[in-house]
């Protein structure tokens, strides 16, 4: 799996996620688990769990600043 994939796909599945009633609160640890968790779809490692965490808090940066901005 190319990798530059991950990132905006992690956000869509949390957007998905919090569509079924999970606070928004819980958006980074929920991008934080879906990274780690596709990151050991593609191999099973402790990089893969640093990969993941990297993922998921990429994900929710980008959300959040992209966030700021639009509504500024």
């Amino acid at each position: 799996m190319d990798k530059a994939i991950i990132i905006p796909m992690i956000l869509a599945l949390t957007e998905i996620v919090k569509r079924f009633g999970i606070s928004s609160k819980y958006a980074p640890l929920v991008s934080i688990v879906l990274g780690v968790g596709i990151s050991f779809l593609t191999s099973v490692s402790i990089n893969s769990a640093l990969e993941g965490v990297v993922f998921g808090l990429s994900a929710s940066g980008l959300w959040s600043g992209g966030k700021t901005i639009i509504s500024k």
